[in-house]
C-alpha cells in the first residue's frame, strides 16, 4: 500500500512536470506557429510570420476586452466598478 501510494504520487508529479514543460514549449510563439501551420487547415496557406502576427493581434484585442470589463477582482470577490 505504501509503495503504491508513493508510486501514484510520483506519477502525478511527473505528469505535472510534463504539463509544465509542454506549456513552456507551446508558449514559444515561433514553435506554436510552426505547429499550427502544419497541423491545421486554417493556417496552412499562411507564413509563420503571418501566424505569429495573429497572436499579437489576438493578445491586444484580449487585453482591451479585459480592460473594458464592468467587473473587477478585489479581495477574492467580484465587485461592480
Amino acid at each position: 500500500m505504501k509503495n503504491e501510494l508513493a508510486g501514484d504520487l510520483s506519477l502525478a508529479e511527473s505528469k505535472n512536470q510534463y504539463d509544465d514543460k509542454a506549456k513552456r514549449v507551446l508558449s514559444n510563439k515561433i514553435i506554436l506557429a510552426w505547429i499550427l501551420k502544419y497541423a491545421t487547415e486554417e493556417f496552412a496557406d499562411m507564413s509563420v510570420d503571418e501566424i505569429k502576427s495573429c497572436f499579437s493581434a489576438y493578445l491586444k484585442a484580449r487585453e482591451e476586452r479585459i480592460k473594458n470589463l464592468p467587473y473587477r477582482w478585489k479581495a477574492k470577490q467580484w465587485e461592480r466598478s
